[in-house]
């Protein structure tokens, strides 16, 4: 499989591929209800180190929230690279 490192990404991407460890993940929610989650947030970092701040909405966050976990190496694909809100 062929892919980029995170440094090669580009804002409007969204047929690339790349190789990423779970750094971080954590759930970001209503302040007022816990259990209402608006997006997971993940830290991923690359073989070279370079880093990656990822959100994932629903309905994509309610399969993948599951699936991933910290520290464990992923493919990621089907992602639009977008500038921080």
């Amino acid at each position: 499989m062929v892919y980029v490192l995170i440094s090669d990404l580009m804002y409007g991407d969204t047929n690339k591929q790349f190789k990423a460890r779970v750094s971080r993940q954590w759930d970001y929610h209503d302040l007022n209800d816990e259990t209402k989650i608006f997006h997971t947030d993940l830290v991923l970092l690359d073989e070279k180190g370079n880093s990656i701040h990822v959100q994932i909405y629903p309905p994509a966050m309610i399969k993948l929230r599951t699936l991933l976990q910290e520290g464990k190496v992923y493919y990621f694909d089907s992602f639009s690279v977008r500038y921080a809100n």
